[in-house]
């Protein structure tokens, strides 16, 4: 009776995997395949019983044997890309504890994105030719207003030229940020990893905000310290936007507290705020380019819009994760976790 309920369950677990559209493989402890369904069958093109083999019967590729070998070898849950042929594919890991008896200890769904990614691709390339385009233009209107400021001395011609040049300002910032955010999505960003001092970065971004911050009655403060191996730039955009949002959106008298902490042989970031936090329902959605929960407010403060976006970018490229937690009315409190193997020891 018992082996029938398992070949019972067993066929049914063959009927619902088989009708995934992702392709699904399971492994067994020893990393032999020990199911698998039809798309993934399709996707590696297997046209011989692989059922109780090695996980490198999949495939030829070394580059992704390798990756499945690290995947598995760690024993957690895990996310990967990789290229295979013409293929973007995304594949996620999931391991399970060992428990005696136990057939399957990891299953992998491989998700095939390629048209997805190609239409993101195509997207960034605009994104960076229209920016491209827009730079000299900006970059004239900027400099020939602040000539005419400077020979100007009728008032009302100067208030208009001061709104000229202020506007230009800022849509020149926004033409940078738009440059910068496109080159982490494309990749070709240049990246030069050095060791970056944690603690000596936030005190020089709360330099750099010390007069706005004063201007509405805050308070910044900076404690603790520890390098990470990272881009320099990429660390200060963090740590700049961050802080940038927690002074614009704070309410008179509050604070801005920036820390540095070890966690789990790790280096904690954190910037928290006082100020008039997020709702619940946009919390998902503020690391998008562009979002503002409030967009009266954004407009006063002269913000991009991409503060947030550009932060989630340089956390994915630096190998960082980003949680933002916040409550209306009480403030924002946003983490970057910096692992193991980016911490530099002295």
């Amino acid at each position: 009776m018992e082996k029938e309920s398992a070949s019972s369950r067993q066929s049914k677990l063959e009927f619902v995997i088989n009708n995934i559209s992702q392709a699904v493989i399971a492994f067994s402890s020893r990393n032999e395949i020990v199911l698998y369904n039809r798309p993934a069958k399709k996707l590696f093109k297997v046209k011989e019983e692989i059922m109780g083999r090695h996980f490198s019967a999949l495939t030829q590729d070394e580059g992704l044997r390798k990756l499945m070998h690290e995947a598995l070898l760690r024993g957690e849950d895990g996310e990967f890309s990789y290229v295979l042929g013409s293929k973007d594919l995304n594949f996620k890991v999931y391991s399970f504890k060992s428990r005696e008896g136990a057939e399957i200890e990891h299953i992998v769904l491989i998700a095939d994105l390629t048209k997805e990614r190609a239409a993101i691709r195509q997207k960034i390339e605009f994104f960076a030719n229209a920016s491209h385009e827009l730079k000299t233009p900006l970059t004239t209107m900027q400099g020939l207003s602040e000539i005419l400021l400077a020979k100007c001395s009728d008032e009302g011609e100067r208030s208009r030229l001061q709104r000229i040049y202020k506007e230009s300002k800022r849509l020149s910032s926004l033409v940078q940020d738009m440059l910068y955010i496109s080159d982490l999505e494309s990749g070709r960003a240049e990246r030069r990893e050095e060791d970056v001092d944690l603690g000596a970065v936030i005190v020089e971004v709360r330099q750099e905000y010390s007069h706005q911050a004063q201007e509405r009655g805050l308070t910044i403060t900076t404690e603790g310290g520890g390098k990470v191996r990272a881009e320099y730039r990429g660390i200060y955009e963090i740590a700049g936007n961050l802080c940038s949002n927690a002074v614009h959106y704070n309410v008179p008298g509050g604070r801005v507290d920036m820390s540095v902490v070890e966690q789990d042989g790790g280096l904690l970031l954190t910037v928290k705020d006082t100020g008039i936090g997020i709702a619940p329902e946009h919390l998902p959605k503020v690391c998008e380019r562009f979002y503002r929960v409030d967009k009266s407010r954004s407009k006063k403060t002269g913000g991009t819009g991409l503060g947030l976006a550009i932060v989630k970018h340089v956390c994915n490229v630096s190998g960082a994760k980003l949680e933002i937690k916040s409550r209306e009315g009480e403030g924002t409190c946003v983490t970057v976790f910096f692992p193991k193997s980016k911490v530099v020891l002295d």
